[in-house]
Order: C-alpha cells, then structure tokens, then sequence
C-alpha cells in the first residue's frame, strides 16, 4: 500500500463513484480517500516465498491533482465532496451533468 499526498494548492475533489487512476508513476492503481490524501496499490514482491512489504509516500503535484479532480467529476453520478468556492466553480464548469447547490 502506497500513500500519496498532493503538493501544492490544489486539493483532490471527491465522488459518489470513486476513480482509479492506472499506472501513476510506480504506483499500479491510485484511489483519493480525502482532500489531501490518496492511496494507491502496487503488485506483490516476492522475495524467498515473502512477500515484501514497502509502504511509503508518493508526492503529486497541483497539475496531477487536477487531472484525478477532472476524472473524478466525470465519474461522478450524482455527488461531488469539494472544499472551497474555487472548486465548486470548477464543478460548475467541467461536471455539467451535476445539480450544483
């Protein structure tokens, strides 16, 4: 299990129907849980019949986080978690087929 944190302003938008990001750098599938915080997986390491375990952050940057934010807003069926005016502005723009309160 990999965590990944953003860096910079920007902040991950969450969905009714989450994403998963293939092939993120070494990370095989990235999920955003929270505004600042996403969890990814890579494929098991054997080593001797072990399975090696090498959990670390991973950093994203604003560009990055705003194309898992577009995805996440066309993934979504019908609600979408953001945390500033900035942000739903961008719902308002790129998630047409949402009702923006």
């Amino acid at each position: 299990m990999k965590y990944t944190c953003r860096k910079g302003r920007e902040i991950f938008f969450l969905g009714d129907n989450p994403i998963l990001v293939n092939k993120f750098e070494d990370i095989d599938y990235l999920i955003p849980i929270a505004p600042s915080l996403c969890l990814g997986t890579t494929k098991l390491r054997l080593q001797n019949n072990r399975v090696l375990i090498k959990s670390n952050f991973n950093i994203v940057d604003d560009n990055m986080v705003r194309k898992i934010n577009h995805l996440t807003l066309r993934n979504a069926r019908e609600t979408v978690i953001v945390s500033t005016k900035k942000d739903l502005d961008i719902v308002k723009q790129f998630g047409s087929h949402l009702i923006v309160e």
